[in-house]
């Protein structure tokens, strides 16, 4: 008994996915040599995603449009009792904006596990639409539907007096938080995070929800899991960036965020050629003979370097 309950604990330290219980997270359902344009995946693929994220202990993800494949998206999770916060995007086209808030709307409220909608994609960081325009797309949501409704801007945005009126408008607020373009180091990037949300926090009485993540692109599995450890310890509510690699993006680090490649493959932390001499590092874990492989996890002393970069 005793060494099976220290079998589990090596588990749980050495395979952090395993015991994965993030607020949520974001998801799209295209894997390897699939792009929004097609070709897509099958509903069998995608019936599989949502079991895997259920059994992670998933309880939300969120998704992007995601075209024809809303409805399969939102059946699966709903059997997986799962819940969606779906993304709206928003043009420069009022009538066709207006127009794509009803369609999506129409055709995914009758899902029980529908949980919001989400009206643009930082859209006031792009220019794409004013304030007031953005408002009235609000409300015209608000309008359709009972479910919740808000928008994602990102701190800045968020952070100007300006902007301020935007919050009595949605009914949690989401803030994007990509720390990752500011520094190297994951420890530094969740401080960052939680100085700017506890700041947001002292403006609005309205909640407030993160999206943030970490790419594996010119950094390393071991990095993007230390980033979750360190998330997972603010107690802040977010949605990971993201359950899965993007491989059809032509930004490399964007295309990196996934806990898993775009084949659903969970990404190395390092082969035995790659770890790098402990007396640059502070282990704080170690095991050997793991599938044949030595693993040893450790945050490097200068907080800056994450050795060689796994792809």
């Amino acid at each position: 008994m005793k060494y099976g309950i220290l079998c589990l604990i090596a588990i749980l330290i050495f395979f952090p996915a395993l015991a994965f219980a993030e607020n949520g997270v974001s998801y799209s359902p295209l894997r390897e040599s699939q792009t929004p344009l097609g070709p897509f995946p099958t509903n069998q693929e995608i019936a599989q995603d949502m079991i895997s994220i259920r059994e992670s202990g998933i309880g939300i993800i969120r998704i992007f449009e995601t075209g024809g494949m809303l409805e399969i998206i939102l059946q699966e999770a709903e059997k997986n009792k799962i819940n969606v916060a779906i993304g709206i995007n928003i043009i420069s086209d009022n009538q066709k904006n207006l127009e794509n808030i009803q369609d999506i709307i129409s055709r995914s409220q009758k899902y029980s596990n529908v949980d919001s909608y989400i009206i643009g994609n930082n859209p006031l960081w792009d220019k794409t639409i004013t304030l007031t325009k953005l408002l009235e797309y609000l409300q015209y949501a608000h309008s359709m539907t009972g479910k919740k409704i808000t928008t994602i801007n990102g701190f800045k945005i968020w952070n100007d007096k300006q902007y301020f009126g935007l919050a009595d408008y949605v009914d949690y607020i989401l803030v994007d938080m990509f720390t990752i373009y500011d520094t190297k180091s994951p420890v530094e990037a969740v401080k960052i995070i939680k100085t700017q949300h506890d700041k947001l926090q002292e403006t609005f009485n309205t909640p407030i929800v993160i999206e943030t993540g970490w790419s594996t692109i010119h950094s390393t599995k071991l990095a993007q899991d230390t980033f979750r450890d360190e998330l997972t310890k603010t107690k802040i509510n977010h949605f990971l960036f993201e359950w899965a690699d993007e491989s059809y993006k032509s930004n490399p680090i964007e295309s990196g965020f996934g806990i898993y490649d775009s084949n659903r493959v969970e990404k190395p932390i390092y082969t035995s050629q790659e770890i790098i001499s402990a007396s640059t590092a502070v282990v704080v874990g170690s095991a050997s003979a793991i599938g044949g492989v030595e693993v040893v996890r450790w945050i490097l002393s200068s907080g800056s370097q994450w050795g060689k970069p796994v792809y």
